[in-house]
């Protein structure tokens, strides 16, 4: 009779939300490269120890291997049950992944059996939730709304107000991928995943609201393919950009109060450098006058200066696609009115449409 159970990574993703938790026991770096989303690293080996078996397994034999790999891991198996008691406790089931399903997660799932857990290995390890999200990505589905509009239109804020106050599925590309999506993106904000671990979030969140919220469209940032560092696949770019986008059409008055609301927090150099960044598409002397404005914090005319240049583009962008566009006009900055009023407008797109 086996000791524990095998479970495939559909049925993880399923008992997973259900708040089971997955315990991923590769070392901290393979971790930090991607993972399955949520899950929780306690690692068997540490990264040295790790490189160390593997040359042992190329250069000696896989018999070497193991024993160092037993080495390192027998004095460590009180403290790993420590860190995994800390976790979840002793009456919830848990699952172990190592990168192909193998010794690592086999060998885990074995003493947590033995302590006494309910115990599920997942059959194919990393290797099978990866190749799980390439096919999601490869083939994208679902309905989505797209929220789009001018540079400091509140297109986030607004979108957390969607999901906070009015129960919306919303899927924040900007959260996913740790990036506002300009030039000045990164301030305050944490590192950015690596893109493999950007996809493995895309294709969690999407499955996860799809599941959720399984007869309404999906709400989501109009965004460039580049988001910082990281790049939305291309087939779901081109899915979304033929998705319903409603267009925030918000006074330039208004969207500079914001920008400066949300960015004059920042210091000058920080802000410099995101004006550096797009030098040669701003031209010299416009960036040197932008970069003067900011060194005597003239906050308002750097950015009102921004905005003409983000304005620009964004015209470009917003024609470059071929999709339903709806117009919503917002004239003041009360959060929860203008949520209302893009809800009444959606609500009516669909219901002309299903007229016709």
């Amino acid at each position: 009779m086996a000791q524990y159970k095998s479970i495939s990574i559909a049925d993880a993703l399923v008992m997973q939300q259900k708040g089971i938790p997955l315990i991923d026991v590769r070392t901290p770096a393979e971790y930090l490269h991607a993972h399955v989303p949520l899950a929780v690293n306690v690692p068997i080996f540490s990264n040295e120890q790790r490189a160390h078996i593997g040359t042992l397994y190329k250069k000696t034999s896989r018999q070497a291997a193991v024993e160092a790999g037993l080495q390192y891991f027998a004095p460590n198996m009180l403290s790993l049950l420590a860190t995994i008691k800390s976790i979840t406790p002793m009456d919830s089931p848990v699952i172990v992944y190592c990168w192909r399903g193998g010794l690592r997660s086999g060998t885990m799932a074995w003493l947590l059996h033995l302590y006494g857990y309910e115990v599920y290995q997942l059959t194919g390890g990393y290797k099978a939730f990866r190749n799980w999200v390439l096919a999601q990505q490869h083939l994208p589905q679902g309905n989505f709304n797209v929220l789009a509009g001018n540079t400091g239109s509140g297109k986030t804020t607004l979108l957390q107000t969607l999901a906070q106050s009015f129960d919306q599925p919303v899927l924040d590309l900007e959260q996913l991928a740790n990036h506002r999506g300009s030039s000045f993106g990164q301030l305050g904000m944490p590192p950015q995943p690596s893109q493999e671990q950007f996809e493995n979030l895309l294709a969690f969140h999407i499955h996860k609201l799809q599941v959720q919220y399984p007869n309404q469209p999906i709400w989501v940032e109009d965004e460039n393919q580049r988001v910082g560092n990281v790049f939305i696949p291309l087939a779901w770019y081109q899915y979304l950009h033929q998705q319903p986008t409603f267009v925030l059409q918000v006074a330039k008055e208004q969207r500079l109060q914001n920008i400066v609301q949300d960015y004059g927090i920042f210091e000058a150099t920080a802000l410099i450098d995101g004006v550096m960044r797009i030098e040669k598409r701003l031209g010299g002397m416009l960036a040197k006058t932008i970069v003067t404005h900011l060194i005597n914090r003239n906050y308002t005319e750097a950015f009102d200066l921004l905005l003409d240049y983000y304005d620009r583009y964004y015209e470009k962008d917003l024609h470059k696609h071929v999709r339903p566009q709806i117009p919503v006009t917002i004239t003041n900055d009360n959060l929860t009115v203008n949520a209302i009023q893009l809800l009444a407008q959606a609500t009516a797109y669909y219901g002309n449409n299903q007229q016709q």
